[in-house]
C-alpha cells in the first residue's frame, strides 16, 4: 500500500478517546495564543496527524507504544507552533481539510442582467456581457435612482462557489549519527539523547517545513498574477545614474505605482487589495514614514523568516518575505469572505526512527496540502527590472 493511499483511508480511522481528550486540552492550551481560526486549523491537522501514527502503527510491527507516545508530544509542539509563527492565514484563507481531497469555498458574484461600464466618471461605456452567468468583473451597480417603482432593477447575487482540490505529499529526510547526537546533547546539557533529538532536531525540520510551504504559497501567487495586473519598476534607471537626489525621487514614486494597480483591481472587481508582501529591494524603497510597525510582531521580536511588519500607508497590512522578487498585492478579507486564494492543509506528519547498520538515524517529516488561486484578478504585483 502506498503513501497517497494510506493517506486516503485517514478520515475512517476512529481516533482513541484518550487521543481525542489530549488534543482537546492542548487546544484549550493555545486558544487565547492563537486565536480562533489558527486554534481551528491546528486542531484539524493534529487530528489528521495522529490518525497517521495510529495507522502506521498497525502497519509497522516495530513501531511501539512508546513511538507513538514520542511522536504524539512532538506534533502537540510543532504544529501549534508552526501555525503560531505563520504568515499563511493573514494572507490567504486557510481551510484545513478533512480528506485528501478536499473541497475549499469562495464568494464571487453574479449580475443577471447585461451592463454598461463607463471607463472613467461620465463615460459611454460598452454593454459586452450578457447577463445571468457573469463574475464580477468590469461591472458597475448604476441609476438605481432613475428607476420607477414597477422597474425591474439590476439583480447582484453573492455566490458561494466550490471547488475540489488534490492534495500532494511532499516530505524531508532528516538524517544524524548517533554521535552527533551524544555530542549535541551533552553540549545542551541534555542526559537522554533520544529526547534531544526528538524535542530539538525534529523541531527544527518543522521550522524548515514552514519555510518551505510558505515559499510555494508565495510563489504560486506572484506566478499566477494575471499579466495585467502586472506593473514592471526599474531599480536603477540610467537617466538617474549620476544624480542620487532624482534617483531617491525616483524611487518614491513606488507608493504612486501601488495606489494605481490598486484602483484596478478595484474598478475590474469592486474590492481594494489590503495586503503587501514586499522584499528586501520593496522594503528599501518603500517610504518609512508611511510604514507604521507594530508592537510585538517581527519588526521588533527578532522573528526569523516572514515576518509581519505593520500597516503601509494606512491602508495595507505589510509582510516581509526574503525571496518576494518584488511586491505582491492581495486581497484577503476573512470577514467578508472574500479573498485571493486559499491554502487546505490536511496533516503533518513524522515517522519512527529508522536506524540502519551504519548507526546512522533517519527521519522523515511528511507534509499534504493543496492550494489554490480562487480570484486572480484580486492579485497584483510590482516586478523589479
Amino acid at each position: 500500500m502506498n503513501l497517497q493511499t494510506n493517506f486516503e483511508v485517514l478520515d475512517k480511522i476512529n481516533l482513541p478517546q484518550q487521543k481525542k481528550e489530549r488534543i482537546n486540552k492542548i487546544v484549550d492550551q493555545i486558544s487565547d495564543t492563537l486565536g480562533i481560526q489558527k486554534t481551528k486549523i491546528v486542531k484539524t491537522v493534529l487530528e489528521n496527524s495522529e490518525r497517521l501514527i495510529t495507522m502506521k502503527k498497525s502497519l509497522e510491527s516495530g513501531m511501539t507504544s512508546s513511538d507513538i507516545d514520542i511522536f504524539s508530544n512532538v506534533l502537540s509542539v510543532v504544529v501549534p507552533k508552526f501555525w503560531m509563527n505563520s504568515i499563511l492565514d493573514r494572507i490567504v484563507s486557510v481551510q484545513p481539510a478533512k480528506n485528501p481531497y478536499p473541497i475549499i469555498y469562495y464568494v464571487d458574484w453574479i449580475y443577471a442582467d447585461n451592463y454598461s461600464e463607463p471607463e472613467a466618471m461620465g463615460g459611454a461605456g460598452t454593454t459586452d456581457v450578457t447577463g445571468g452567468t457573469t463574475p464580477l468583473s468590469n461591472v458597475r451597480t448604476r441609476r438605481y435612482g432613475m428607476v420607477s417603482e414597477l422597474t425591474q432593477g439590476r439583480g447582484v447575487k453573492a455566490t458561494v462557489r466550490s471547488k475540489s482540490l488534490n492534495t500532494q505529499i511532499r516530505r524531508i529526510n532528516a538524517e544524524w549519527t548517533l554521535e552527533s547526537i551524544i555530542a549535541l546533547a551533552s553540549v545542551m546539557g541534555m542526559e537522554n539523547a533520544n529526547t534531544f533529538v526528538d524535542e530539538r532536531l525534529t523541531n527544527t525540520i518543522y521550522s524548515k517545513l514552514k519555510d518551505e510551504v510558505e515559499f510555494d504559497v508565495l510563489n504560486s501567487l506572484w506566478t499566477n498574477v494575471p499579466g495585467a495586473n502586472t506593473q514592471n519598476f526599474e531599480l536603477n534607471p540610467a537617466a538617474f545614474a549620476n544624480d542620487p537626489v532624482a534617483l531617491e525621487a525616483y524611487h518614491k514614486t513606488i507608493s504612486d505605482v501601488i495606489e494605481k494597480l490598486a484602483a484596478k483591481i478595484f474598478r475590474e472587481y469592486g474590492v481594494k487589495p489590503n495586503v503587501l508582501v514586499v522584499g528586501p529591494e520593496a522594503y528599501a524603497l518603500l517610504d518609512r514614514e508611511k510604514i507604521q510597525l507594530v508592537p510585538g510582531t517581527g519588526a521588533f521580536t527578532g522573528t526569523l523568516g516572514r515576518i509581519f511588519l505593520g500597516v503601509f500607508n494606512l491602508a495595507y497590512e505589510i509582510y516581509y518575505d526574503p525571496y518576494m522578487p518584488g511586491i505582491l498585492m492581495l486581497c484577503n478579507y476573512p470577514e467578508n469572505e472574500i479573498y485571493s486564494a486559499v491554502f487546505a492543509p490536511y496533516l503533518i506528519g513524522n515517522t519512527p526512527p529508522i536506524t540502519e547498520k551504519t548507526a546512522n538515524t533517519y527521519r522523515i517529516i511528511y507534509r499534504c496540502d493543496a492550494f489554490d488561486v480562487v480570484l486572480p484578478n484580486t492579485t497584483a504585483k510590482i516586478a523589479f527590472v
